[in-house]
C-alpha cells in the first residue's frame, strides 16, 4: 500500500491531486498495531514523507507516531541528495525529527 501511495505521490498525470488525502489515510486509517511498526514499513513511510515536498509537512506529523527505529539497509533517502531547495532546506526540523 505505501508502495502505490509513494507511486501516485510521484505521477505526473494528475494523480498526485489524492497526496493531500495521504496525512488523513495515516491518522485515520493505517493500522496502529505493534505488527506494523517494523523497520521496513517505517522506511517506507518515511519515504513517503520524503516523496511528496508540497505536503511534506502535513505528513511528517503524521508519520512520527508510526515510526520506529530504521536500520541502515532500510533507509535509502535519494530524494534528499536530488535537487536545491530540498525538503531538508524547506523543512529542517521537521525532516530531523524524522531521520
Amino acid at each position: 500500500m505505501l508502495w502505490t501511495l509513494e507511486r501516485w505521490s510521484k505521477a505526473e498525470d494528475g494523480e498526485n491531486r489524492c497526496s493531500a488525502l495521504f496525512p488523513e489515510f495515516l491518522i485515520e486509517v493505517w493500522p496502529r498495531q505493534k505488527a506494523a511498526k517494523s523497520p521496513l514499513i517505517s522506511s517506507r513511510l518515511v519515504d513517503l514523507a520524503f516523496a511528496n515536498p508540497e505536503h511534506f509537512p502535513e505528513i511528517a506529523n503524521a508519520v512520527l507516531r508510526l515510526l520506529t527505529k530504521i536500520v541502515n539497509k532500510h533507509i535509502h533517502l535519494t530524494s534528499l541528495r536530488e535537487e536545491e531547495n530540498n525538503i531538508v532546506d524547506r523543512y529542517p526540523e521537521q525532516a530531523l525529527t524524522i531521520i
